[in-house]
């Protein structure tokens, strides 16, 4: 399984309900449900985009806005839902950034690759469009990549996935570094970008 199907291993939290008397565990609970929830919701959108036909632009098109979709339920989970639950194993603040950087990384990687094929700008200014989504993809595969040693709940769901999946993942991480270095020459001034959009107007 490489990591673009991550989402097609069905994952679901665990968490134990008793005690629920208590008011403290009962907001516990609710605060445990409202994040199994919006977890589901981001695996939902996940699968979606993974299911698209990603050998077509509209496929394409489709998987990104997905991807984008389910990065932003769990940046919600990570930064909102994910720091109030102390009661399951399955779920840490951590794994929730993993997560979030990781569907963000495949959103950037096929808008980056709409823009390579992006006929409608001139040659410098494409080059400096890609050479900026080369950055920002490699940043973010490089942070999801050094999250998984860093936490319990992330090394567990990966390290059930295919062996070749961290491969495939430090594989992405490598590659888009390199092209990112080598990429930042066409990275234009602010002065020349303004000077590309006018020609292309």
């Amino acid at each position: 399984m490489d990591h673009e199907n991550w989402a097609s291993t069905k994952k679901s939290l665990t968490f134990s309900k008793s005690g629920l008397i208590d008011p403290s565990r009962q907001r516990s609970a609710i605060q445990l449900e409202k994040a199994a929830a919006v977890f589901n919701l981001g695996a939902i959108y996940s699968q979606i985009a993974a299911s698209c036909d990603r050998t077509t632009a509209l496929g394409r098109h489709l998987a990104m806005e997905a991807f984008k979709v389910a990065a932003n339920f769990f940046l919600q989970l990570w930064q909102v839902f994910a720091k109030d639950v102390v009661a399951t194993l399955d779920l840490t603040v951590v794994f929730a950034e993993f997560l979030h950087l990781l569907f963000s990384a495949q959103a950037s990687e096929l808008e980056l690759r709409e823009e390579l094929n992006n006929n409608d700008a001139s040659y410098a200014l494409q080059q400096h469009r890609c050479a900026l989504l080369f950055i920002s993809v490699s940043k973010l595969y490089r942070r999801a990549y050094a999250l998984i040693p860093t936490d319990s709940a992330a090394r567990k769901h990966v390290h059930s996935f295919d062996r070749t999946w961290v491969t495939h993942l430090y594989q992405k991480k490598i590659f888009f570094q390199a092209e990112a270095r080598q990429r930042q020459s066409y990275i234009l001034p602010k002065s020349e970008r303004l000077k590309g959009r006018i020609l292309c107007s």
